[in-house]
């Protein structure tokens, strides 16, 4: 799982990008989108879609914080 903050948001995706199977987590946020470092292929924070390839994407699970605690629903 890869967990970044954008703003006050949290946001929680699979951390396997589904082209070559590296971890999302050692991307960057841009543009609302983190990309992944090794092929450069883009997720949407707001929903996991790819906006790289069409029809490829993440699962994004539903994250909060908590009383300074960060809370994943899996």
């Amino acid at each position: 799982m890869a967990v970044f903050r954008a703003e006050e948001t949290i946001i929680a995706l699979t951390d396997r990008c589904p082209h070559a199977g590296g971890s999302l987590g050692q991307g960057w946020i841009e543009e609302g989108e983190v990309v992944r470092p090794l092929h450069r292929w883009r997720f949407k924070l707001l929903d996991g879609c790819c906006s790289t390839m069409r029809g490829q994407g993440v699962h994004r699970f539903p994250a909060q914080i908590r009383q300074d605690q960060i809370w994943v629903l899996v």
